[in-house]
């Protein structure tokens, strides 16, 4: 997502079209630079990070999350994003601070979401918990500049025994109405 350049002087040098370019002079933020070649830069000017405009994807995981009727299951979300505001994320929240607070975000969401349902409805909440996390993650991350574009449960797990004891039954009653 960002990438802090080296540091040392170059007098001439060029700036990407892909990546948002901030740079600084004296240490003080001076904005996004504009593409293209840079020549007579003065050794107190720096480029101090490169954000990437392109949209990431971000694969967040949750074990263990136990439903209403206390079985544990494994919930994987997936997140798609852009930064259309590198300052504000570069210098309010960063990329690591970002990353520590989007999965605690997504694992609260999910926990909450859960833990309200039995083990059999799990399955149904995907929807549901997709617009809702959307939403939520939406108004939260925009004042660091970024912005939620889609949000997937991907995966839901039950235990290895429930899910082949709810297979064997479905196919019973299958059997049965036939």
């Amino acid at each position: 997502l960002v990438l802090v350049p080296w540091t040392g002087y170059l007098p001439i040098f060029t700036v990407p079209t892909g990546p948002h370019v901030l740079w600084q002079r004296f240490g003080k933020d001076m904005g996004i630079l504009s593409p293209g070649l840079k020549m007579g830069w003065a050794p107190w000017n720096r480029v101090s990070h490169i954000v990437t405009k392109a949209a990431t994807t971000y694969d967040a995981p949750t074990y263990d999350v136990p439903t209403a009727d206390n079985v544990m299951v494994n919930v994987d979300v997936s997140i798609t994003f852009h930064i259309h505001d590198p300052q504000a994320f570069v210098y309010k929240i960063g990329a690591i601070n970002f990353n520590n607070y989007l999965h605690g975000k997504i694992e609260e969401g999910v926990r909450g979401l859960v833990y309200g349902v039995t083990h059999n409805r799990v399955n149904d909440l995907r929807e549901a918990f997709a617009e809702s996390m959307r939403d939520n993650l939406k108004g939260t991350m925009s004042k660091f500049g970024v912005t939620m574009m889609n949000v997937k449960v991907t995966n839901v797990k039950l235990p290895d025994e429930l899910q082949s004891r709810l297979e064997k039954t479905t196919a019973f009653q299958t059997k049965i109405e036939e």
